[in-house]
């Protein structure tokens, strides 16, 4: 018993030791408890990067960054090799070597010009998109200029494409043609575009498939060449803006299923759009529509019954102006060779200046002729002689050109004319003409200027000689004639 008592108390002083030091480290909550921690506020990211080139910015581009821009051309048509393998994750390489930035999976994102205006974002590829959102919710665009920098009418891609996106601001931008579309959106709802310019675009300003609450507030479509495609589950409201001298109608696509309405807008000089009663999926509400426009079919309509009447009894007919004169002798004429002139003689109602306002041109039909004897444009809605010449006459090369020959008293002369752009006169590229008998010896002068006159002192004299001044000659290109027989 002894050995055992001997045995335990070491241990149990051991354990005494040790619970009194337990006691004497440990501290009172109430009275030993350390100062607590100060809060820190937790530290703000900082998102907004500053970029000066088309290089910088590919990198830059993520989800939630702001990126300001400095001003300048970005130019994605003249990015190296090494500078499109540096892009960032979020842009596509392969889009890139075509010229085009597609920026995917990058909701957030604002690109914001430094100065408005003075950024533009530009291809010289007209196949590729200038820039395209795929899967980008919540992206902002502000104060940039996009568009192809290419000759006008050489581009099939849109300029700002979006695809599958929500929420998309578009604010205080320019959106120009060359272009097809200025904005194709496909499933982005709630797309807002505010205080933008959109012009010389090809197809249409904006062409939205299965998309719904779009808004386009405070913008100016100018000078397009189509209006708007809808096309799906798609409702649009465009509020005070300007929509002037477009061309092609105010809708294409499938306008019974969508619903766009106009607010506040004003409408000038879109000569084929239509009147509002054309479209009934469109509403216009407090809107400054033109007065119905007259067709230029019905315009014109005295004017082909004019020259109906002579070409059917050139005898018994009067002809008023050059036009009609040049007209009477070749009807006059062809009843001497025994030939039908309403047959062969006809008229073509077709725009060939490209001002959005036909032309009325009088001449023969293909099968007959290339000559046409007479040029017309409308002037405030009524016909305006452009070209009618009793000593000259014309054959159409196409683009709104013509070839002319006129006879003049000690010689000839020949050169090539087109159309203004509003095509109210005739404008000259070249004019040869010569001041000689043609008929005479081979030592012919023949002069050259490129405003029509005949006075030597104002063109320059040619090396030419009369037998490649006959062989000079364009080719015809053959206008779709209406004979007046079909008229009677």
């Amino acid at each position: 018993m002894r050995r055992w008592i001997t045995l335990c108390l070491p241990l149990l002083l051991l354990a005494a030791l040790t619970a009194c030091a337990q006691t004497d480290t440990k501290q009172n909550p109430e009275t030993d408890s350390p100062p607590p921690k100060e809060e820190v506020a937790p530290r703000e990211k900082d998102d907004t990067v500053t970029v000066s080139t088309a290089a910088e910015l590919i990198r830059a581009i993520a989800p939630d960054v702001h990126i300001i821009l400095k001003p300048g051309d970005y130019n994605f048509s003249a990015l190296t090799e090494e500078e499109i393998e540096s892009c960032g994750g979020y842009v596509r390489p392969d889009c890139l070597a075509y010229g085009e930035i597609a920026i995917y999976n990058a909701p957030g994102l604002i690109l914001e010009a430094e100065e408005s205006g003075s950024v533009r974002l530009i291809t010289e590829n007209g196949y590729a998109d200038v820039m395209t959102l795929t899967l980008c919710d919540g992206v902002v665009l502000k104060g940039l200029i996009l568009g192809h920098e290419i000759e006008k009418g050489k581009c099939d891609a849109d300029v700002l494409r979006i695809d599958t996106c929500e929420d998309v601001h578009v604010e205080e931008c320019g959106l120009f043609g060359c272009g097809a579309d200025g904005v194709w959106a496909e499933k982005a709802d709630r797309l807002t575009v505010t205080k933008t310019d959109i012009y010389e675009c090809t197809s249409s300003i904006f062409s939205l498939v299965d998309t719904g609450e779009a808004v386009f507030d405070g913008c100016r479509f100018y000078d397009n060449d189509g209006m708007f495609f809808l096309w799906g589950e798609t409702e649009a409201l465009v509020r005070d803006t300007e929509i002037f001298q477009n061309r092609n109608p105010l809708l294409e696509g499938y306008p019974e299923d969508v619903r766009i309405t106009f607010r506040d807008c004003t409408f000038r000089d879109n000569p084929d759009m239509g009147a509002p009663e054309d479209w009934s999926c469109a509403a216009f509400v407090d809107c400054s529509l033109p007065s119905a426009p007259v067709s230029a079919e019905a315009a014109y309509d005295d004017l082909i019954q004019r020259y109906r009447q002579i070409v059917t009894d050139p005898y018994a007919s009067s002809a008023n102006g050059a036009g009609e004169r040049c007209v009477l002798v070749a009807a006059q004429d062809m009843l001497e060779w025994g030939e039908d002139p309403s047959a062969a003689l006809g008229y073509v109602i077709q725009d060939l200046s490209g001002d959005g306002v036909p032309e009325l041109v009088i001449g023969f039909l293909p099968d007959h002729s290339i000559l046409e004897y007479a040029v017309y444009t409308l002037a405030d809605g009524s016909p305006q002689l452009v070209l009618g010449d009793e000593s000259g006459s014309l054959g159409y090369v196409g683009n709104g050109s013509f070839h002319y020959v006129v006879t003049l008293p000690t010689g000839m002369g020949q050169g090539t004319v087109f159309l203004s752009q509003d095509g109210t006169q005739l404008l000259w590229n070249d004019f040869y003409f010569t001041l000689d008998d043609i008929f005479g010896d081979d030592a012919i002068t023949i002069y050259h200027n490129t405003t029509g006159s005949l006075d030597p002192a104002e063109s320059e004299l040619t090396d030419w000689t009369m037998e490649y001044f006959y062989a000079w000659e364009p080719e015809y290109e053959n206008l779709p004639m209406t004979p007046f027989s079909a008229g009677n």
